[in-house]
This record gives structure tokens, sequence and C-alpha cells, in this order.
């Protein structure tokens, strides 16, 4: 089933992003962890 590694991603983000909703403030969380994920597609595209 696995095409990629870019196909592996969304599975690991989905982790990633349920442990951000145990925090005190989970809206706050996600915008920090999609702010920093942007940062590093824009890091591998360089």
């Amino acid at each position: 089933m696995q095409k990629n590694n870019s196909q592996l991603l969304p599975n690991l983000d989905l982790d990633l992003l349920v442990s951000y909703l145990d925090w005190e403030e989970p809206l706050d969380a996600i915008w920090d962890f999609k702010k920093r994920r942007k940062k590093e597609e824009e890091r591998r595209k360089k």
C-alpha cells in the first residue's frame, strides 16, 4: 500500500495531532504544529 514517504506522513501527522489535542490549548497547539510543518516544507524545497 505504501507508495512513498509522502504517503506515510499523513498518518504520522494524525498521531501527532491527537497528542496535541491533549494539551490545555489544543487550537494553539494545532496552529503551532501547522506553522512548524510549513517551515519544514519550505526548508526542504530549498
